[in-house]
Formats: C-alpha cells, sequence, structure tokens
C-alpha cells in the first residue's frame, strides 16, 4: 500500500522540473543566460557561442535582466520572482529560440494530461513589438536539437491557435491523451518564416516576436486508471488516480463494488473492462488479454532471380523487430540472406528465421563443336548450380567424359527453368606407327625406316620431313607423324655389328673315345645367326644333318673315310649363305 501510495504522488506530481523556474544557480546578470535556470536547456548543440540562447530574468537580477524592468519590456513575474524569454521570429534573419525540459519521469501511454503554461508579451516593449503564431509544443522521446539558429523541423503535438499578444499574463491550458512515453518538452514556433504570420503591435529597436513564459506544468487530468493488457495466465493491477474515493466494478457486473482500494489486482482469461466510481467521475479500462505468441518464416527456400517474397508475422497486439531494425509485421525479401523476427508482447518474445537463397536460370555451355584423336578422353562440365543434370544417355552427372565420337547433349533444370546444349565430337585415327623392333645393323649396310601415313606430316630426330629415314650408322632414330590435330610417335634404336662371316671347319677328325677330336664341329665361326649342316659319304648318301651352330657329329654311324658336308646360314643381319667342303674321318 506504501508503494501504491508513493505512485499515485508521482503520477500526480507536476512531470515538469523547476516548472516556475525558481531554482538558479546564480542570478542572471546578462541576457542568454538561460543556463543559470537549474533543469531548462536552449536546446542548442553548439554549447559554445549559444546563437539562439533564451533569457533567464529574475527580481534578484543585475542590471537589464532584474525584473520588473528588463532590456525586454516592463514584466512582473506570474508568480514567484523567474521568468524565461525567448524569440519566436526575427525580422532581420530566421532565428528561433526553443526551451526545452526533460520530464522528471516519463508520460505513461493511454493517460491524459493537462499541459499549461503562462505567456506575456510585456508592457512598454523597448525590445521587441511584434508577435507571431504557431507558438507550439513539442513532446518526444529523445531531445530534439537545433543546431544554430535555425528552425528545428518538426510538428508540435498542440499549438495557439492565431497570433500572441498579451500585456498581461495568459494562461494556455491543453488537454492530450500519451500515445508513447514522451520525456521531452520543448516550446517554440516551429515553422519557417513563410508559414509564420507576424503582427507588429508596438514600434520596438528589432520588432521581434518575444515572449515571456511562466509556470510550465504537465500533469494527469481527472479521474484515471493506469494498467496494462496482461499475458494468459498472469494477473495485472489496475490504479486508480486522481481522486480521494474509488470503487471498482466488473463491466459484466457494474452494480456490484469488487474493491475499495485505489489498486485493484486481477486475472483475467478474456478480454474485461471494469468501471472505476470516482468522487464525481467514472471510468472505465479494457484488460486485453494476450496469449503467448508463436510466429513461423516457413522453411529455408530457393527463389528465382528478379522475384521476391513477402514474409508475414502478422500478429494482433504484438510488436514486430526484423534484423535490419524495421518493425513493420511483413517484410520484402529481394536479394539472398538470413531473414529473422523478434515478436513481442506482455508475455514475451518469440522469434524465428529463414534462409533465402537466389538462383538464376540455368546457363549450359558445352563448348563448340570439336575434333579429338584417337584415345583421347575429353570432359565435359555441366557448371550447373543447384541444378539437376540429365546427358544424352540418361546419366545426371556434373561431368561427362567422351571416348567415342558422336552428338552430345545436356539438359539442366532447377526451378527457375531449364535450358540445353549439344556438341558434335569427331575423332581423327591414325594409322599404327612401328618403326619396327630395335635391330642390329651390319657395318656398311642400310636399313629404311618408313613411317608413311595418309594425309600425314613427318618429323624426323635430325627434323627432316620426309615419310621414310635411311639408317646407314647405329644410333636412336625417332619420327614424329601430326595428322591434322593428331601426332603419333615411334622410336628405334639401332645398333651395329660386323655381319662378314667367317666359318672354319676341321679337315679332319677322330671319333675314337680318347675325348680328343671325338667330334665334328667348327674350329671356328662368325656373324652366323643359324646353320643347317647336312653331311654325305662318297656315294651321296645322306648320313647326317643337324640345325646346331655347333653341329655335333660323333662319326659313330659311319666306316672310316672322307665325307662331304653342306652348310646353309642365315648371318646376323637375316642373309642367306653357303659353305661346303671335305672331312676325313679316322678310326
Amino acid at each position: 500500500m506504501f508503494l501504491i501510495f508513493l505512485n499515485q504522488i508521482s503520477f500526480s506530481q507536476n512531470l515538469i522540473s523547476n516548472g516556475g523556474f525558481e531554482n538558479n544557480t546564480a542570478f542572471p546578470s546578462s541576457v542568454a543566460q538561460w543556463d543559470r535556470c537549474v533543469d531548462w536547456t536552449n536546446a542548442n548543440l553548439n554549447t559554445v557561442s549559444n546563437p539562439a540562447s533564451p533569457d533567464y530574468l529574475h527580481t534578484s537580477g543585475f542590471g537589464n535582466v532584474q525584473l520588473p524592468n528588463s532590456i525586454f519590456a516592463t514584466i512582473s513575474p506570474l508568480s514567484g520572482n523567474a521568468i524565461m524569454g525567448f524569440v519566436t521570429y526575427h525580422p532581420s534573419s530566421v532565428f528561433r529560440e526553443y526551451l526545452s525540459n526533460t520530464l522528471i519521469s516519463p508520460m505513461k501511454v493511454g493517460v491524459m494530461y493537462k499541459i499549461s503554461f503562462s505567456l506575456s508579451s510585456g508592457q512598454s516593449n523597448y525590445y521587441s513589438g511584434g508577435s507571431s503564431d504557431h507558438i507550439g509544443v513539442c513532446l518526444s522521446t529523445s531531445p530534439i536539437m537545433q543546431i544554430s539558429k535555425e528552425v528545428i523541423n518538426v510538428l508540435p503535438q498542440m499549438e495557439i491557435q492565431g497570433n500572441v499578444w498579451n500585456t498581461n499574463w495568459k494562461t494556455y491550458s491543453f488537454s492530450f491523451v500519451a500515445d508513447s512515453a514522451y520525456n521531452h518538452f520543448t516550446i517554440g514556433n516551429f515553422y519557417d518564416d513563410n508559414s509564420t504570420n507576424v503582427i507588429y503591435n508596438v514600434q520596438g529597436t528589432s520588432n521581434a516576436s518575444y515572449y515571456f513564459i511562466d509556470e510550465v506544468s504537465i500533469l494527469p487530468s481527472g479521474l484515471q486508471i493506469i494498467g496494462n493488457s496482461v499475458c494468459l495466465g498472469d494477473s495485472v493491477t489496475l490504479l486508480g488516480v486522481n481522486d480521494i474515493s474509488f470503487s471498482w466494478a466488473d463491466s459484466l457486473n457494474p452494480s456490484t463494488i469488487i474493491s475499495n482500494d485505489s489498486s485493484l489486482t486481477i486475472k483475467p482469461t478474456v478480454n474485461s473492462t471494469y468501471f472505476l466510481y470516482g468522487t464525481n467521475d467514472t471510468v472505465s479500462f479494457t484488460v486485453n488479454v494476450e496469449n503467448p505468441l508463436s510466429v513461423s518464416l516457413s522453411n529455408d527456400t530457393t527463389l528465382c532471380l528478379g522475384t521476391t517474397m513477402s514474409l508475414d508475422a502478422t500478429t494482433n497486439d504484438a510488436s514486430y523487430l526484423w534484423q535490419d531494425g524495421s518493425t513493420s509485421p511483413s517484410y520484402i525479401v529481394s536479394q539472398s540472406g538470413t531473414y529473422k523476427i523478434d515478436l513481442t508482447n506482455s508475455c514475451g518474445t518469440v522469434s524465428d528465421e529463414i534462409k533465402v537463397y537466389y538462383e538464376s536460370i540455368p546457363d549450359v555451355d558445352l563448348g563448340n563443336d570439336t575434333t579429338l584423336c584417337d584415345l583421347a578422353v575429353f570432359p565435359l562440365n555441366s557448371f550447373g548450380p543447384n541444378g539437376t543434370n540429365l546427358w544424352q544417355d540418361g546419366s545426371d552427372s556434373s561431368i561427362y567424359y567422351v571416348t567415342n565420337q558422336g552428338s552430345y547433349w545436356l539438359e539442366v533444370s532447377n526451378i527457375c527453368g531449364i535450358a540445353s546444349d549439344s556438341i558434335d565430337i569427331e575423332y581423327i585415327s591414325i594409322q599404327d606407327l612401328d618403326l619396327g623392333n630395335d635391330t642390329t645393323l651390319c657395318k656398311l649396310d642400310t636399313l629404311i625406316l618408313d613411317a608413311t601415313t595418309p594425309n600425314a606430316l613427318y618429323q624426323w630426330q635430325d627434323y627432316s620431313y620426309q615419310p621414310t629415314f635411311e639408317v646407314t650408322e647405329k644410333g636412336i632414330y625417332t619420327v614424329t607423324v601430326l595428322v591434322d590435330i593428331c601426332l603419333k610417335q615411334d622410336t628405334i634404336i639401332v645398333d651395329e655389328v660386323d655381319c662378314n662371316v667367317a666359318l672354319d671347319m676341321p679337315n679332319i677328325f677322330t671319333p675314337n673315345g680318347d675325348g680328343l677330336n671325338d667330334v665334328f664341329t667348327p674350329i671356328s665361326i662368325k656373324a652366323i645367326e643359324s646353320i643347317n649342316t647336312t653331311i654325305y659319304n662318297r656315294w651321296g648318301i645322306k648320313v647326317f644333318e643337324s640345325n646346331d651352330l655347333n653341329i655335333g657329329w660323333d662319326g659313330q654311324n659311319v666306316s672310316a673315310g672322307v665325307f662331304f658336308w653342306v652348310v646353309t646360314y642365315t648371318n646376323i643381319n637375316k642373309k642367306r649363305g653357303r659353305k661346303n667342303g671335305f672331312v676325313q674321318v679316322v678310326k
């Protein structure tokens, strides 16, 4: 109850601090000393030179700022000893002065307030003489600032209609229902010179529109209920203010008093209205019952370039906060990213997010038709991100490897469309290129290497370019054959030897088993690769034949006598030859 009582006191007090300008740090001694008045500012960012500076005037001031006979006019405070003065129009240039005050506590949303202040133009106007319209009050949730002396370009919530000219004090009052938790008060002319009407009432030294102000206040107006909405399952306390008698009733049973305290704690399950009967007035308040929030922005998705997507999080009595600080219930997506929403009401805050990806129509390019060489493998790449591939053979890989000539096509599809391309591939076949096995060349002999290929160009190891090459000495011989774009190469190693045949045969042998000269075999043999030996008796009858290079006839099948031998051979260069002679068998 003590806390409720304090709340009532706080709620009923003037929200303007030092509304009569009595509290100060020092008495004024010159014009433009607004800063000596506690809790008031000139709303100007330039605190050094103060180009737009209201004036603090006091009965205990000094010189031209001492009341009642100040430099501006003759004027006595409405109450107390101090007032402020400010300019709303000056004929020499655009010039505005503003007075600003930070409220003791923020205004409560939905509560009606009475905002009042008293103005006077004073008498015997030595300085001014003009009157202007558009004197207004701007309430804000953060300070509104003037850079120099220009018009502050905001719209006031309340404004005195018509020109103001009062030689005595006149009080102006406004009723205002707070639609935000305002905590700053600023008064002045918020319109430019073209929109400001000026009337010259008396002739002054500057003909400016200059006003004195006193007794500024913001107070709750009449019997009121302070309350909030409630989350389902929770309780809420309603507070009655600005009266001394309080009687509560449910709107469903308005004649049944349920409490006579200044506060009422309830736990409704549906939206409910309550009446508060005061000493001379009756007010009502509807408590909105809010359900716990839920939100779903749907699953992550992919869109096509050039399209948009609307994310809608609309929910009754909720507030919205998107990832970029915007506060609308819906959000238009036009580019890839992560989108998040926070929904808040009296039940708390819930969040959801969605990832949106953008994709373009597939772009397929298999390249130009091409010609390949035998055995070449050629990769075809789809380069299609996030698409489905379909090749001519029904496969769906991202890369297709070509090994045979033919026509190949690819179709790539995604959510944005289908694209396709085709390519013809031809293979060039080069006949087998074979210079033969590595070989041996007889001295003074020649070897013709033949690389003849239809429609070909040639290059040998010595940079000659004929289809054949004559080898006359040992070495490594290489040919490269070019047909169209295709190359083949072969190499042969040629060694060189002395190919002069030598075959020295004995003319006698003694096959008597004594281990000496028992077998007919060549005494020496050179440059022969293979031989065939045939031996005949004196009557021409063949008695022995062998293909062994060593011959190896042991003579055991014949009697002693003279025999005729014939040797046919192939030399190491594959040339054939023949030798013959006689041998005597001694037993």
